[in-house]
C-alpha cells in the first residue's frame, strides 16, 4: 500500500517571493552574541528577493545577534535578522520589503574583473 503525502491548499511554497541569483559584493555590519562592539564583513550576494537574501562568507563564525546590510547601489543600512547561519553562509530577513525593480538591479550586477597584468616593458 503506497501513501500519500498531504498538504493543505494550492500554494504549498514557504517562500513570499521569487529569488534571483545574483555575484556581487555587498557588506554586513553586525554585532556578535557576545560582543559590545559592531564589525564589518565584506560578503558576496548568492542570491536575493524583495524579503531577504543569502550571503557567501568567510571566517564568521560566531552567532550574529544584531545585523545591517549593506547592498550596491543603496545608500542605506538595511535592517535584517538572521534567519540561518552557517560556515560559509548567512541568510538574512531584511525588516522591510525591498523593491521589485532594485531587486532585478542588484541580480543584474557582474562582479568586477581585475584588469590584467601587463608585463613592464623594457
Amino acid at each position: 500500500m503506497r501513501h500519500a503525502l498531504t498538504r493543505v491548499g494550492d500554494h504549498f511554497s514557504r517562500r513570499n517571493y521569487y529569488r534571483r541569483d545574483a555575484n556581487c559584493q555587498a557588506g554586513l555590519i553586525y554585532r556578535c552574541v557576545d560582543s559590545p562592539d559592531f564589525a564589518n564583513a565584506s560578503v558576496w550576494i548568492s542570491n536575493i528577493s524583495e524579503g531577504g537574501a543569502l550571503f557567501l562568507v568567510e571566517g564568521l563564525f560566531e552567532p550574529i545577534e544584531e545585523l545591517y546590510v549593506l547592498l550596491p547601489g543603496v545608500r542605506a543600512k538595511i535592517p535584517s535578522k538572521v534567519i540561518r547561519q552557517g560556515d560559509f553562509i548567512v541568510a538574512v530577513e531584511f525588516d522591510t520589503v525591498l523593491a521589485s525593480a532594485l531587486v532585478d538591479r542588484i541580480a543584474a550586477y557582474e562582479p568586477r574583473r581585475a584588469k590584467p597584468a601587463q608585463a613592464p616593458s623594457m
